[in-house]
């Protein structure tokens, strides 16, 4: 019966999603399950701007001491990074007003809200009676 097949689905669809967050309830937060962005990195390293991880001390190996100074340049010769904008700080001041007008709006009284928006001059258009000129 279909009443029964739903539930069925149902069912073992809670099961398999309580057995994904089982297996990753150790590296998934609260913070990570409610929406908020966060990047997982495997190392440390990146995060704290260390240095690689092989070391070469009084020409014990040429090698890896060219690319440590080689490494060491690249960081201190770097141009700082400028920050893409995609929106200008005008468009976002006018978007941020139009914003800051809507919800004024919605605390307004409702009376105050439609005196402002229909102000009409009571001088209505009269028919004009044509001209018998002819």
């Amino acid at each position: 019966m279909k009443f029964m097949k739903k539930t069925k689905d149902k069912v073992e669809k809670e099961l398999e999603k309580k057995e994904t967050e089982d297996l990753f309830s150790s590296q998934i937060t609260d913070e990570m399950k409610f929406g908020k962005n966060f990047i997982i990195e495997p190392s440390i390293a990146r995060c704290k701007e260390l240095i690689n991880g092989r070391l070469s001390f009084n020409g014990m190996n040429p090698e890896i001491e060219r690319e440590m100074a080689a490494d060491k340049e690249d960081r201190t010769n770097a141009p700082p990074q400028a920050k893409s904008v995609d929106v200008s700080d005008l468009e976002m001041a006018k978007f941020q007003m139009s914003i800051t007008n809507t919800v004024a709006k919605k605390f307004q009284k409702k009376n105050e809200r439609h005196s402002k928006v229909n102000v009409r001059p009571n001088n209505k258009a009269k028919f004009l009676k044509p001209n018998d000129d002819d």
